[in-house]
């Protein structure tokens, strides 16, 4: 059943029963115009509550009004403020799409999963939640259960990994083309940890390590924290303008953040 005949349906119920009321009033002695009035009372309780538990939105807000999401993992308490305004857009948007049905109250769980809080630009707290997996949340008080679309639960857990991991000495991207090795002339992106030695040839031209689109590499870069340090090699002088380089750069981006980033032309 769609939301807006439920509801329609439901006021004229209420409607009708308010009328029986105020005929029995004009026709009843005193104790019962105080029963009517107790019942009146009780119905009104009851469909304040059962209102509550239409299909409904938790989330409305637009991301451009949300100035950071804090997210706690409830198994080891850790935490990260998430401002970048792609991830900012990424989970609202998310949670925006999704309509939540009211469950059973959630008053005397303790264990949970991800806890978040969307903070406006004002600086005062817009709403705070926990989520348990992909299909349920916990809000003020009670479980809500998904019924359309699901959760990003997994996008919001690797926010919370990637907090954690800056690799020692960064990473090394190297931007290349080379038609002889691939049969054309697409750009390939090798992504490498950083180390003190320069990288062979043979490790950064594979095939089964280089990927082909700046999608494919910034999914990589989920893995890793903004904070991370980022060398970009060119391989070769005459593939790429200095333009075309800044662009790729500009283009690449960690989860929460563009990290810190430098060009450079490889040296073997």
């Amino acid at each position: 059943m769609k939301l807006i005949p439920f509801v329609l349906m439901f006021i004229l119920l209420i409607s009708f029963f308010c009328y029986i009321c105020i005929f029995i009033w004009r026709h009843k002695d005193q104790r019962k115009k105080i029963l009517i009035a107790i019942c009146c009372v009780v119905v009104i309780a009851i469909s304040a509550i059962g209102v509550t538990y239409i299909p409904h939105k938790i989330i409305t807000i637009k991301p451009s009004e949300v100035t950071s999401i804090f997210i706690q993992s409830g198994s080891t308490g850790k935490g990260v403020t998430i401002s970048d305004k792609d991830s900012i857009q990424h989970i609202i948007e998310n949670l925006n799409g999704i309509t939540f049905s009211k469950n059973k109250l959630s008053f005397f769980m303790t264990g949970w999963s991800l806890r978040i809080k969307i903070n406006k630009q004002d600086g005062s707290l817009y709403k705070e939640l926990v989520i348990d997996g992909t299909s349920q949340v916990r809000y003020a008080g009670f479980f809500y259960k998904v019924s359309t679309n699901n959760i990003d639960y997994n996008y919001m857990m690797n926010l919370l990994k990637a907090a954690d991991k800056v690799p020692m000495k960064g990473l090394e991207l190297y931007v290349w083309k080379n038609k002889e090795l691939t049969g054309n002339s697409d750009t390939y992106y090798t992504l490498l940890l950083g180390t003190n030695r320069n990288k062979e040839s043979s490790e950064i031209y594979d095939l089964n390590t280089a990927v082909k689109s700046i999608e494919q590499l910034n999914i990589m870069l989920t893995e890793y924290s903004a904070e991370t340090v980022m060398s970009i090699y060119q391989m070769n002088t005459t593939d790429f303008s200095k333009a075309e380089m800044q662009a790729i750069s500009d283009n690449v981006k960690f989860l929460n953040g563009n990290g810190s980033k430098s060009i450079g032309l490889w040296e073997k």
